[in-house]
């Protein structure tokens, strides 16, 4: 248990005389019976009804998992209180300046429950009595998960007002923030719990209260995740709708004494009443500035906006010596936090909400707590969202590896194909080409020969004899015969040419022979 010190739902059967709203609580619930007057005297339900009923049972359930925060004494505060009312004192938890919270035990409903009794200090003082009545009254009003369920107000015997409240098993916001290593680890989950944190103000703003002592020592985390503020005692109603005369509102603050409520973890500031209501390490400049009748929703928005900037860079915004802190917050001096912010690695739209949470002018700062939680959502579902396409990335990243993988084992089985139909292409193209080799060396050899016999053959045309002109011209038509078949199986062009070059010649050749062989003929008729 870190901090009980939350307020609670009025007790229908309670009768405080003068007490605001006393008036509209009769009206609503009637008076108290006998049978309520009675248990109020020390004797429970189960007692109350054991001699007409014969009951005596007790359904238990188990512990929960995570232990209660050992209690820190007696409860000897409270001794006067066990006699009074069905509650078992079994120890104190902790005390501030207005109360002293006590572990007890409602042993009608079995289970263990969170009492805050008002410090006996101030029983005689009636502005704190009202104020401790009225933080009673607006936390049993608040139903919200996020605020701690308020089960009874009453008194003890001494008179002094006490209401209990659900027992908080867990840890603070501040005692997780010290365990980090480093403001960057898990940031998300912080997140997270923030964001759960600014709904809750936000619910509290749309009700028509505001916090005033926001901080993360004011926050508690449990074993389940639930995050619920606690510590109302300095909460202020807005159009309060108490049965109040007009014009009577809040004690002035001058009418205040300087106390200081329950802590739930050691360290740092405490909170303060008085002139100065709040933490202010953690206060907005026209709170700080003692303007509590000008305080509202934007000094919990700041408050809000110093709980961030501490879960984004690991210190508050005011930091330093009490009075620096102090005189800081009077003068809204940021320009520390925001030059750490700049710097802290987080995204840049969370440090402008941030930024603007913190900003001194109200003009920049949000409205209310419930434009800063929608802003809040809306980054984390963005991140949801980037996260959510970065997944889906990485998963057409793994199939387009895999698919390219397959394309490789294709390629490198085709590749294999191929080099093997390219070797043997390149087998049957060096045979072909040798062939060709073959081809045209035998071609050029024929081109050769057919010059040389072409040569010969006009060489000896002049020296035949005319009776032997006859096979001469078969001869040389053998010849030209030969000459057109070497010239259709040239290999180029300009062999072509040549071989038909050389065939007009063989013509004219055997032309000419034939000319001859008529004038021997002619010869002898002569």
């Amino acid at each position: 248990m870190n901090d009980a010190d939350v307020p609670s739902r009025p007790s229908e059967g309670d009768d405080h005389d003068g007490l605001p709203n006393d008036a509209a609580l009769r009206a609503a619930f009637g008076p108290p019976t006998s049978l309520a007057m009675e248990n109020r005297c020390g004797e429970g339900v189960l007692e109350a009804l054991r001699p007409s009923t014969g009951i005596t049972s007790r359904v238990l359930l188990r512990d929960e998992t995570d232990a209660p925060a050992p209690l820190v004494g007696t409860g000897e505060e409270s001794l006067t209180l066990g006699g009074q009312g069905r509650y078992q004192v079994l120890g104190e938890i902790a005390r501030g300046g207005m109360g002293v919270v006590l572990k007890g035990r409602d042993p009608d409903l079995g289970r263990d429950v969170a009492m805050k009794v008002l410090h006996p200090g101030h029983a005689d003082n009636p502005a704190l009595v009202r104020r401790f009545i009225e933080e009673a009254q607006i936390g049993g009003q608040l139903q919200h998960p996020g605020i701690l369920p308020v089960y009874e107000l009453g008194l003890d015997a001494g008179q002094r007002p006490f209401f209990t409240m659900r027992l908080v098993k867990g840890r603070t916001l501040a005692a997780m923030l010290d365990e980090r290593s480093a403001p960057t680890h898990d940031l998300g989950h912080f997140l997270a719990i923030f964001e759960q944190v600014c709904q809750t103000i936000a619910y509290a703003h749309a009700r028509g209260v505001i916090h005033r002592d926001l901080k993360p020592s004011n926050i508690m985390v449990g074993t389940f995740g639930e995050v619920q503020v606690v510590d109302w005692g300095l909460s202020k109603v807005l159009g309060q709708g108490q049965e109040r005369q007009p014009g009577e509102g809040l004690p002035a603050a001058t009418d205040e004494p300087q106390v200081a409520t329950v802590r739930t973890t050691g360290g740092g500031l405490p909170s303060r009443s008085g002139a100065i209501l709040g933490t202010p390490s953690y206060m907005s400049p026209e709170q700080a500035q003692g303007n509590t009748d000008g305080v509202d929703e934007q000094a919990d928005v700041f408050a809000l906006g110093a709980i961030l900037c501490e879960i984004m860079t690991g210190q508050p915004p005011y930091h330093g010596s009490r009075s620096q802190i102090l005189e800081d917050a009077v003068a809204g001096c940021l320009d520390d936090a925001f030059a750490r912010l700049d710097t802290c690695g987080a995204e840049g739209d969370l440090i402008r909400i941030a930024r603007r949470s913190l900003d001194p002018s109200l003009t920049v700062r949000p409205r209310h707590a419930g434009v800063l939680a929608r802003e809040v959502s809306a980054f984390l579902e963005s991140v949801g969202d980037r996260a959510r396409a970065a997944e889906i990335a990485v998963a057409e990243a793994r199939a387009t590896a895999v698919a390219e993988r397959k394309a490789r084992r294709r390629t490198t089985v085709l590749a294999s194909a191929l080099g093997l139909a390219v070797i043997m292409g390149l087998t049957f193209a060096v045979l072909a080409e040798r062939e060709r080799r073959a081809r045209a060396e035998q071609s050029i050899a024929s081109v050769a020969a057919l010059f040389r016999k072409s040569d010969w053959f006009r060489d000896q045309a002049r020296r035949i004899p005319p009776d032997q002109l006859g096979t001469w011209e078969q001869a040389l038509a053998q010849v030209r015969r030969t000459a057109e078949i070497v010239g259709a199986g040239a290999i180029d062009e300009e062999t072509r040419q040549n071989v038909a070059r050389l065939l007009e010649d063989l013509r004219r050749e055997e032309q000419g022979v034939r000319d001859r062989m008529r004038r021997s003929r002619l010869e002898p008729q002569k």
